[in-house]
């Protein structure tokens, strides 16, 4: 059986990053796991859908961004929580960041990524 290449945080960074830059009132989590799965688009295991839960592996990598504060520790993004939902939004750090890795990001969007690519270009 051909075993699924999974979907790492480290992978959602730049596109993530993209969808804050583009959002000056900030990005909810709940909005960032419905954008990251259309440019995205998981497959196999990354598609499933948790045990009990009614969300995918996915949307848990997804959410782990904010657990594991992966763009925070990195000073790329901030998080300021709020009510009802808290919101992500871009840092100058992040920014320049984004800049320094536009080729990477401009090939994410064309569509013609495969799984294979996209571990290559954070590599």
């Amino acid at each position: 059986m051909k075993k699924t290449l999974r979907i790492s945080e480290n992978e959602l960074i730049i596109p993530a990053l993209q969808i804050f830059s583009q959002r000056a009132k900030g990005t909810s989590t709940s909005e960032l796991i419905k954008e990251l799965t259309v440019i995205m688009r998981p497959i196999g295991k990354d598609a499933d859908i948790l045990p009990n839960r009614k969300d995918s592996y996915f949307s848990q990598i997804v959410r782990n961004l904010k657990s594991h504060k992966t763009l925070e520790k990195a000073k790329l993004a901030i998080y300021k929580p709020g009510k009802p939902d808290g919101k992500y939004f871009i840092t100058d750090i992040g920014t320049n960041f984004l800049l320094t890795r536009k080729e990477e990001f401009e090939y994410i969007n064309s569509n013609t990524f495969t799984l294979k690519d996209r571990k290559t270009a954070i590599a």
